[in-house]
């Protein structure tokens, strides 16, 4: 959406956009609007794409499976059929939430869930441009191929593919250029808040998260630097912190302090519990289920006993691979798609990560009830439609 929302505004460009299955059509979104609540993460993206134009005349909209290469081909070709030749492309698929993943739990299906979008989706572009002559292709890298992270396994395996292949694709007439990210925060409400200067409060991955002008600018720089011909680099790395500390911290080994104990079968260390350190906060014990799970699995995680409700993540003493672990493991509690963000930087207590949980399951509760209900109502539509006039009148 960044991309597509500067391209429009700065170049009044015609896209084509494909995003992931399961995304209402067009003709679909207004009915989307009026069955679920304005916080749902569909109903934003759907407000966000009438915010760039008229479906149509602005830009297409499909979606579906980018491993699929027959949708694939038949999307390109309706697009060059109405928009004219492709000038260039844009891979965007980018971390995301659900990118991290432990190796004990990486199953065939879980590096297949982390890749898909990334290697076959370039691929399945690949075979359906394969005719036409395309000026560059922009690939959305990851920094995880540079510096690694734990719970990064297959997602930097799958980014490396992309460095790999944009080298590899380079040598020919078309430009390809793989950009390996750091820390964004895409959302436009979020970066609002932002500040250079870490806090207690934030972590420092999303203390220096990259704002989607900043995403923008970088990008149009490094298109601009690398040029359109053989000539130009095919992989930069984009990071607003220096590189050589980064690569430091991640190849230097770390040793377990004395106090640490391996929690056996789990594939990781967890400190032993300790009480709860001075904050500026008072504890407030949990109020509700929701709340006790979310302490707990905090606990948990830092080793503390008793975690307030108001307590913030990073003043106990959490940094960012323990905020993987910890959604992670709500993730399994829940039957909602906790968003990493919030541990990160949106809600880091336990009272925040309630109130987004409970917020989902109630959203997800509202459109079972209206599904329900609309399934009622084509039944009965349905049996008047069978039912003579007198039959209707004696019913009513």
């Amino acid at each position: 959406m960044v991309y597509a929302q500067a391209l429009i505004k700065e170049f009044d460009a015609k896209l084509i956009l494909l995003g992931k299955p399961g995304l209402p059509a067009p003709e679909e979104w207004e009915k989307w609007l009026l069955t679920h609540g304005p916080q749902h993460g569909v109903s934003q993206l759907i407000r966000r794409l009438q915010a760039l134009g008229q479906v149509g005349e602005t830009f297409l909209w499909f979606s579906g499976s980018l491993a699929d290469v027959d949708w694939v081909k038949g999307s390109v070709q309706h697009g060059i059929e109405t928009f004219g030749e492709i000038t260039g492309v844009f891979h965007t698929g980018v971390m995301g939430d659900r990118a991290s993943c432990a190796i004990t739990e990486l199953t065939d299906e879980e590096c297949d869930r982390i890749t898909r979008t990334k290697i076959r989706g370039i691929q399945s572009l690949q075979q359906a441009l394969a005719d036409y002559s395309i000026d560059f292709y922009l690939l959305q890298s990851s920094l995880s191929s540079v510096v690694g992270g734990v719970g990064f396994g297959a997602y930097a395996a799958a980014n490396s593919y992309l460095d790999t292949l944009a080298a590899q694709q380079n040598r020919t007439a078309t430009h390809w250029l793989s950009l390996n990210w750091d820390a964004c925060e895409l959302n436009p409400a979020a970066t609002e808040h932002i500040s250079l200067e870490t806090s207690p409060k934030t972590s420092q991955l999303m203390a220096l998260a990259m704002s989607p002008e900043e995403v923008w600018q970088t990008t149009q720089r490094a298109l601009a630097q690398a040029g359109f011909s053989q000539a130009g680099f095919s992989q930069l790395v984009v990071s607003p912190r220096r590189l050589n500390d980064r690569l430091q911290n991640a190849f230097t080994l770390l040793t377990r302090k004395p106090s640490e104990q391996s929690v056996s079968g789990q594939g990781v260390d967890s400190p032993a519990n300790h009480s709860r350190p001075a904050l500026t906060t008072e504890y407030v014990a949990p109020r509700s289920p929701i709340e006790q799970t979310v302490a707990t699995a905090m606990g948990d995680l830092l080793g503390i006993e008793k975690v307030g409700i108001h307590d913030n993540f990073f003043e106990l003493g959490g940094h960012s691979l323990l905020a993987i672990q910890a959604v992670t493991k709500l993730r399994q509690e829940f039957p909602v798609d906790l968003p990493m963000r919030a541990f990160l930087f949106e809600a880091p207590t336990v009272a925040g990560i309630a109130k987004i949980i409970q917020d989902q399951v109630n959203e997800i509760e509202k459109t079972e009830e209206s599904s329900e209900t609309q399934a009622t109502l084509e039944s009965m539509l349905d049996q008047i439609e069978d039912m003579t006039p007198e039959e209707v009148k004696n019913e009513i």
